[in-house]
């Protein structure tokens, strides 16, 4: 599978209309901990995947400061990133 960034942009754009479409101003997410496969066991073809806790308020801190240049961008950021708009997914479709 190929992903194009600009494709990738274009979704991230639409995810931000619906929020403002929905009037979300701010999303109160009521959980911390949450279960994660470590990313070296994500394939699925590992048997026995080692599970891990992630925490989304650590997940948001950490992305909070690249917004504010005390941490640089990398890609863990993006598990982080996935994290927050998994436990948001699952808040708004309750």
């Amino acid at each position: 599978m190929n992903i194009k960034i600009d494709d990738l942009k274009q979704v991230f754009d639409l995810m931000i209309e619906k929020l403002n479409h929905d009037k979300a101003i701010e999303i109160e997410l009521d959980i911390d901990f949450y279960w994660q496969i470590a990313a070296d066991d994500w394939n699925v073809e590992n048997e026995e995947p080692e599970i891990i806790v992630g925490s989304l308020i650590d997940d948001w801190e950490g992305l909070h400061n690249c917004i504010n240049k005390k941490e640089i961008l990398s890609y863990t950021e993006f598990d982080k990133c996935a994290s927050i708009l998994r436990a948001i997914s699952e808040k708004q479709v309750q």
